[in-house]
């Protein structure tokens, strides 16, 4: 089946695309958001969370993880980022209904004034991961692993949530992009360069460490070139 796109009017001037990378896209179906960003100014983020959170939570939707980094493993620098933030939504439509509120339009400004580098994009959860959506846990550790082509991470992938299948956050492949159209009629699309992302938790920063970084395979240089990896912790 071909992916498809719905576009939606969300005010005179602005209409918003939702394009499904998925073999049979579902538009009903719960999927997870990937916001993957720098920040510019914390306090000006926590605003903005502050006023969101009642209008996401309006629509059904649950943050499952948010993180800032401690510190980088290794990887493509250019796919690092310092925050990383997982909200599962009961469908693309119920996300759509929210972003159209002139409210939650508002308090965006204050996002994008906020934030630098901004990524995001909607995941599905892996049918692998068998473990409900956890709490976060300011005594855990996480692991953050970014990586592109899928195909070659599957080996990886396979052995991590083998090792740490009770202990997976969250383990999801791309399913759709965020865009909109222009007055030109050119679609421009948020980037999301994430074609997997996947979230371990554990007690303890250094076992976790080694144990990831012994299944890791890079480069002479330390660095895999479709792939981050990184040590975060929860933040409110």
């Amino acid at each position: 089946m071909t992916h498809s796109t719905i576009e939606i009017p969300i005010s005179s001037s602005v209409v918003l695309s939702i394009r499904s990378t998925d073999p049979e896209p579902s538009f009903e179906e719960p999927r997870y958001a990937v916001n993957w960003f720098n920040l510019k100014t914390n306090m000006g983020y926590r605003v903005y969370t502050w006023l969101a959170s009642p209008l996401v939570a309006k629509v059904g939707g649950r943050l499952i993880f948010k993180g800032k980094r401690v510190k980088t493993l290794y990887g493509n620098a250019l796919l690092e980022r310092e925050m990383l933030l997982i909200v599962r939504y009961p469908s693309i439509m119920a996300f759509l209904k929210m972003i159209k509120k002139p409210l939650f339009q508002l308090y965006s400004l204050l996002r994008i004034k906020s934030v630098k580098d901004f990524v995001f994009g909607f995941t599905r959860k892996s049918p692998q991961v068998l473990t409900p959506d956890t709490f976060m846990s300011p005594d855990d550790c996480y692991l953050v692993y970014i990586f592109q082509h899928d195909s070659d991470h599957q080996d990886l992938l396979e052995s991590l949530t083998t090792s740490f299948n009770s202990d997976i956050v969250y383990f999801g492949t791309k399913s759709a992009v965020l865009g909109r159209r222009l007055p030109s009629g050119k679609l421009s699309e948020v980037p999301f360069f994430v074609d997997g992302i996947l979230v371990l938790r554990s007690r303890n920063e250094q076992e976790l460490t080694e144990q990831v970084m012994s299944k890791i395979q890079v480069d002479d240089s330390g660095n895999n070139i479709s792939a981050y990896a990184g040590i975060f912790r929860c933040v409110k």
